[in-house]
């Protein structure tokens, strides 16, 4: 799936079939599907709701994938018992999230721009990767006009944080003189 949507996204750019999206909803949905891989590893997922607006307007299925790959990331690098944070907030603009686990954590200085295509940790980690789901991740959010952020230490875990512009019902009319 990964590598059909990179090749997608290198040949065609990203196609976004916005509609109006409550991203709780996506993020709830994520977390429900990805029981059976927190429940391996016995890993927690808290998910703090803070947004008092939440709407955005965004791909479903594009959104979801993101989510979904920074959660699986999260999974696959935290230890076994441990707990993995999600939080959600909103400004006037745009709505916040961050993905925080408590695992390995990533020396960024080592890695330079982990959201580059083919950049991976997996044989340090001793796992099995591409190097193209972050890759990913930073061409939808940058495509539904957000940005992605991460922030990390060796040993002390890695935070993931991107936004959304919120949902508006105003339209931007053009005015001629």
């Amino acid at each position: 799936d990964k590598i059909l949507c990179h090749y997608k996204q290198k040949n065609s750019n990203i196609i976004l079939n916005k509609e109006k999206i409550k991203f709780s909803s996506v993020i709830l949905s994520a977390i429900d599907e990805m029981r059976y891989l927190t429940a391996d590893k016995d890993i927690q997922i808290r998910f703090f709701d803070d947004s008092a607006n939440d709407f955005i307007e965004a791909d479903y299925i594009e959104i979801k994938r993101v989510i979904n790959n920074l959660i699986s990331n999260a999974i696959e690098y935290s230890p076994v018992g441990s707990d993995i944070d999600i939080r959600l907030y909103n400004n006037s603009e745009n709505v916040f999230c961050e993905i925080k686990d408590y695992g390995a954590g990533i020396n960024l200085e080592k890695y330079g721009n982990i959201f580059d295509e083919y950049i991976t940790l997996s044989k340090e980690q001793k796992k099995i990767g591409f190097g193209l789901g972050l890759h990913i991740c930073r061409s939808i959010i940058l495509a539904h006009g957000g940005n992605i952020t991460i922030s990390s230490k060796p040993q002390r875990g890695t935070t993931i944080s991107f936004n959304i512009p919120l949902f508006s019902t105003i339209e931007t009319v053009k005015v001629e003189e």
